[in-house]
């Protein structure tokens, strides 16, 4: 056992910068990734400060590669498509609350949302990480598979947990983290906590013994 443990010194040396860049951009799309799920899972929305900040992220990043001179622009057209999968969403959005649609329209906002936050999200990272660190390449297309497939598990977990947080969480835990009280919450016997709606109406309240 050397003085690294649990580390290995030997292996890391040698890492190649795609594995540094998968790695570093992993950890940080799992990241966005566990909360917009989570709290979907858990409240049945995606709270729009998260639904703006992804789309300001990828329509900066898209915006600053557009008004590049093409030869000076780090992405190629179908990465400009890509990062502009957010704002169409919004547009679908818009269109579909305003106004009445057919059902596959919704489909289609559906899957424009996932698309945003499951591809476009962690593929802006990855751009944002490879134009501001030097030693972060293109990663292979082995490589974004698995990325992809590591931030669709974490979306599912997130979302797993979030809504089934009655096993994980209690109405307390919410209530101190200054959130809101999903419907399912666990309410522990004797909290001081009134579990009580903004119309002051009982939520998850115990049922009254005879």
């Amino acid at each position: 056992m050397t003085s690294d443990f649990p580390y290995r010194p030997a292996i890391r040396k040698r890492l190649p910068p795609q594995v540094k860049s998968f790695l570093l951009v992993a950890v940080a799309t799992s990241l966005t990734t566990w909360d917009l799920s989570f709290n979907l899972g858990a409240f049945g929305v995606i709270f729009f400060s998260q639904i703006f900040t992804a789309w300001v992220i990828a329509s900066a990043t898209f915006l600053g590669c557009l008004l590049l001179p093409e030869h000076q622009t780090p992405v190629e057209r179908r990465g400009l498509v890509i990062m502009a999968v957010p704002t169409v969403g919004f547009l679908f959005t818009a269109l579909s609350t305003n106004f009445s649609m057919p059902i596959f329209w919704r489909v289609i906002d559906f899957i424009l949302a996932a698309t945003a936050y499951i591809v476009c999200l962690p593929y802006t990272i990855f751009v944002i990480f490879s134009i501001t660190q030097s030693e972060l390449v293109s990663l292979s297309k082995l490589l974004v598979r698995k990325l992809i497939i590591i931030t669709s598990i974490i979306g599912i977990l997130g979302y797993f947990v979030g809504s089934q947080n009655h096993l994980f969480l209690t109405c307390d835990d919410f209530k101190v983290s200054g959130s809101d009280l999903p419907a399912n919450c666990r309410q522990v016997k004797g909290s001081p906590l009134k579990s009580e709606t903004k119309t002051g109406e009982p939520f998850l309240s115990e049922p009254s013994r005879p």
